[in-house]
């Protein structure tokens, strides 16, 4: 599919063509008018005169239409009067986005492929900036998913669990050690799979006091290796 700004400049290359081609018809026919005007001259110092036809015959003169009919003029307002309507086609076809630029485009389709991508490609994500979009626009149940990932990514960066993007969550707990930290992992689970899986809803409220479990075990997977 063509993209907004594609398009955009594809149709100013037209114009652009178009432009070019009534200025070079302008001056062709100023060329001609002065053609005419030194023929006429010269014709009237020696008493040529072009034979006529009889009235009854039709012969067509280019010079019985109007004269603004074949002005410049006429045609670039022709040439606006196009713009304005394809300008108000592409209007209602992109909306908003038919000033969107390429790289707009392609920063948008980055971001949207980072929200679809978390659970295969979380690792080599900025998190961190996800997390403050889904808290910004109160996404709390985007905001948990996120903080679970980070608490896999902790667990990979300490070396405590080998990560494997069809593994379960109750398989990477498996890997956990001591017991204690393994029974807390689960709990997180269980937070994350009821807000994300469930039906239910999260309020700001909830988000604060889970937040700050996911948070607390970061840092207990941190003094443990420490140990």
């Amino acid at each position: 599919m063509v993209s907004s700004a594609k398009a955009i400049r594809i149709i100013l290359a037209g114009y652009l063509f178009l432009g070019l081609t009534i200025n070079i018809e302008a001056q062709e026919s100023g060329k001609q008018q002065v053609d005419s005007l030194w023929w006429k001259q010269k014709t009237e110092q020696l008493g040529y005169a072009p034979e006529q036809l009889p009235t009854g015959d039709f012969q067509f003169n280019p010079r019985a239409f109007p004269t603004w009919f074949q002005s410049p003029i006429f045609k670039y307002a022709i040439l606006i009067l196009i713009s304005a309507i394809l300008l108000f086609v592409l209007y209602k076809l992109f909306g908003k986005n038919l000033f969107v630029s390429d790289i707009d485009d392609e920063r948008s389709a980055k971001h949207l492929l980072s929200e679809n991508d978390l659970d295969d490609r979380f690792y080599e994500m900025d998190l961190d900036n996800l997390l403050i979009k889904a808290v910004s626009e109160q996404n709390w149940a985007m905001a948990i998913r996120i903080r679970f990932l980070m608490v896999l990514k902790k667990l990979i960066d300490q070396e405590q669990i080998k990560w494997h993007k069809d593994l379960t969550n109750r398989q990477i707990a498996w890997q956990i050690r001591p017991l204690e930290s393994r029974n807390d992992f689960f709990d997180l689970v269980g937070y994350f799979e009821k807000v994300w899986y469930g039906d239910m809803g999260v309020t700001s409220e909830y988000y604060q006091k889970i937040s700050t479990r996911f948070e607390d075990y970061k840092g207990t997977i941190e003094s443990n290796d420490k140990k």
